[in-house]
């Protein structure tokens, strides 16, 4: 009996003290779970898999809990995020909407494809917005402010980045040569009076900067 209980009952009962240390923690980390700590409660659940093979079948199952508890958690998070997201599109805050988007995205909401997605569609419809100022920024004559909204426009669909690329490419271009050719005949204009006034040398010296400058 001396050596049973030494080679057999003792361990056992040291054993048996020291999981129960196991099942403390497991506990420990249903309470930290629900508390909303899931990622710690996780690492706890983990550790006493690892180092308690009696407890393994017990941390599974908590850990599954956990993971559905967890994916519950993300679910309302994501609703919270989406509606606030909805509200500052609705008072035409987009960038505000965007920062919000990336926080969450950078966060607690990393790959939520909710979020990706409504993102993508707000810089879509950021790219519209830009386009159509700086659009009405190059009717008015505004080409330089034009060109610099059309420069800071990202992330836009593909019909957008048509566009933009047209107004950079060509519609500005061609409206630039256009108000220099004006801006030249003009000048021509000038030149042709001062040459009706018999002021020669004048008349000379606008018509060679205007064929220096203008060669269309």
């Amino acid at each position: 009996k001396v050596a049973r209980a030494i080679e057999r009952d003792i361990p056992a009962k040291r054993r048996a003290i020291v999981v129960n240390q196991g099942r403390d923690d497991l506990n420990r980390a249903e309470e930290l779970a629900k508390a909303g700590g899931i990622e710690a409660a996780r690492g706890l659940a983990e550790a006493v898999k690892a180092k308690y093979p009696e407890l393994k079948r017990d941390a599974d199952r908590l850990l599954s809990r956990m993971s559905r508890l967890r994916r519950s958690q993300q679910r309302e998070q994501e609703r919270e995020v989406m509606a606030r997201v909805n509200d500052l599109l609705k008072a035409n805050r987009v960038k505000e909407a965007e920062k919000l988007i990336d926080r969450f995205l950078a966060g607690p909401l990393k790959d939520n494809e909710a979020l990706t997605a409504a993102k993508s569609k707000i810089g879509e419809k950021y790219a519209e917005a830009e386009l159509a100022k700086a659009r009405d920024l190059f009717d008015k004559g505004d080409i330089s402010g034009a060109q610099r909204v059309l420069q800071e426009i990202t992330a836009p669909s593909k019909k957008v980045a048509a566009q933009v690329d047209r107004l950079l490419n060509f519609e500005i271009p061609r409206r630039v040569r256009e108000i220099r050719i004006a801006e030249g005949r003009q000048q021509l204009k000038r030149a042709e009076g001062l040459l009706s006034e018999n002021k020669f040398s004048a008349a000379r010296n606008i018509a060679r900067g205007i064929k220096a400058s203008y060669p269309a």
